[in-house]
């Protein structure tokens, strides 16, 4: 019988999003066999493998920097300033002194790790280094290494050569695993997996053909940037750990969205009550949403998939409900809207309607495409959208079709964004 595998990646203080990931897996009662990780993903593993985790979830929302490494940073700063002063003394402090040690985190691994309770889990815990001067990757299983060693491979996975000081085994220099294989999907499949829950911290990654050949693979990654990788903020902690969570009950279903997080079936129910203004939107906006549709719409519809695939950095759809979760999800980007909440419909149009009410709109004296184009540049996001939405309104009462296409070729957000305003809320 096949397992399953949760692989998680490396990420340094990004980690925190695989805390709330681990948290919905578990809400969701999806269990896992083995869990294999690099750099902080090690460190999560052996925690989830230990079964200590609820203990570290509350540990991890209390961590600063000078909790892992041994540096003192000003706390008073933002995570940006304090990142940009730890790379000013890494690079000033290195030609004498070296690079940081990290043993406030070995004080930490020590207190909520137990190797004994890894060895003897039934979760089996992988763990990748890389052996600095045999330039290649150390991938071990916790049964598989000596004993008493699992705290020495975790320290040397997460040594962020050069910020962090590289970690001695046995006469062999290791450091972090991330310089071999950020996310060990091989370890996990080399441990009989056939099944992989992959949790990445940025960057995606191309999955190898034979990964691809699995019965299941359920990709989690962040949308939003997590934030430094060196740097640990308490607030910027919990927001990753919010995310991690939402994200993941997105993948499985519970709820849909990408930048925003929806109650299940929200925007097909939309569309199904396709009201008589959306429809007069729609012919403003000349989508007829048909099989056959014109060059120009045509032309249109490949424009929004290419710049949604790109946003969004996975391939993205233009069917008639994902259209419409897109163009709700660029107009709570554009008016900020806040992403850790879960949105209902409605509730999700009170805050946007309340956002754009602030703007204040430009008069013109041809309120026309033509017009438009050049002096719209001249405007913020917020003031683009709100100009494309009144237009797209007026050509709905006026029964006038207006050139999307070219709004679409230099503001394609806001063009979205202001489609969602025009056929909602105004």
């Amino acid at each position: 019988m096949g397992k399953t595998a949760l692989v998680l990646g490396g990420g340094g203080a990004r980690g925190a999003y695989q805390v709330g990931a681990w948290q919905a897996l578990c809400e969701l009662d999806i269990p896992v066999d083995i869990v294999t990780g690099t750099s902080v993903g090690a460190l999560n593993a052996a925690v989830i493998a230990s079964g200590g985790f609820s203990d570290v979830a509350d540990l991890w929302r209390t961590l600063r920097t000078d909790m892992v490494f041994d540096i003192k940073m000003d706390t008073s700063k933002t995570p940006k300033q304090q990142q940009a002063e730890m790379v000013r003394r890494v690079l000033r402090d290195y030609p004498q002194k070296g690079a940081m040690g990290a043993s406030p985190l070995c004080a930490l691994i020590r207190k909520y790790c137990s190797e004994e309770a890894v060895r003897n889990s039934q979760i089996r815990c992988g763990i990748v280094c890389h052996d600095v001067f045999a330039v290649k990757s150390v991938e071990l299983f916790c049964d598989e290494m000596e004993e008493g060693k699992l705290i020495d491979y975790l320290l040397a996975s997460s040594a962020v050569f050069p910020a962090v000081k590289m970690h001695e085994i046995d006469g062999r220099w290791m450091i972090d695993g991330g310089y071999s294989d950020n996310l060990p999907v091989g370890l996990a499949k080399r441990g009989g997996a056939d099944r992989f829950i992959l949790v990445e911290l940025g960057n995606t990654f191309e999955l190898k053909p034979t990964v691809k050949q699995a019965k299941q693979v359920i990709r989690i990654h962040p949308y939003r940037d997590l934030g430094s990788m060196l740097v640990f903020d308490p607030d910027t902690t919990a927001r990753n750990i919010r995310l991690g969570y939402l994200d993941t009950m997105k993948v499985c279903g519970v709820y849909e969205g990408i930048a925003f997080t929806f109650l299940k079936g929200t925007f097909a129910r939309q569309w199904r009550r396709r009201t008589a203004q959306i429809q007069k939107v729609e012919h403003a906006a000349g989508l007829s949403f048909s099989p056959h549709p014109s060059k120009r719409e045509e032309a249109f519809w490949v424009r929004i998939q290419t710049f949604l695939t790109k946003k969004y950095r996975r391939e993205a759809s233009v069917r008639h409900v994902d259209f419409l979760r897109a163009c709700a999800e660029c107009a709570g980007e554009v008016f900020g809207l806040c992403d850790e909440k879960i949105y209902s419909f409605y509730r999700f149009n009170e805050r946007l309607a309340d956002a754009q009410k602030k703007v204040e709109r430009p008069v013109f004296a041809r309120m026309d495409a033509a017009a438009l184009q050049n002096s719209m540049k001249l405007f913020d996001k917020k003031v683009r959208v709100c100009v494309i939405a009144d237009l797209l309104h007026r050509g709905a009462q006026e029964k006038q079709t207006i050139n999307l296409f070219a709004f679409s070729l230099l503001f394609p957000e806001e063009t979205l964004a202001g489609y969602y305003l025009a056929a909602f809320l105004l």
